[in-house]
């Protein structure tokens, strides 16, 4: 992974599952490329091409990304 793009420990988050899982699963998809920085931005992410495909084909929905977006 590329320095840089960690998500930052903060908080008692890290005191349950959710909170451990969430740095591994940020890395993962980053190396993945199923995500990648917006450009010009650190810490804004969007999902790529790759990601949204393979999204789709276990099942998660990301149409409530799109409305928030």
């Amino acid at each position: 992974m590329k320095k840089g793009y960690r998500l930052p420990r903060v908080g008692k988050c890290f005191d349950h599952l959710g909170g451990r899982l969430a740095p591994l699963l940020f890395e993962k998809l980053l190396e993945l490329k199923w995500i990648v920085p917006k450009e010009g931005k650190k810490t804004v992410f969007e999902i790529t091409a790759i990601g949204r495909r393979e999204f789709d084909r276990l099942g998660v929905d990301l149409s409530k990304l799109e409305e928030e977006g």
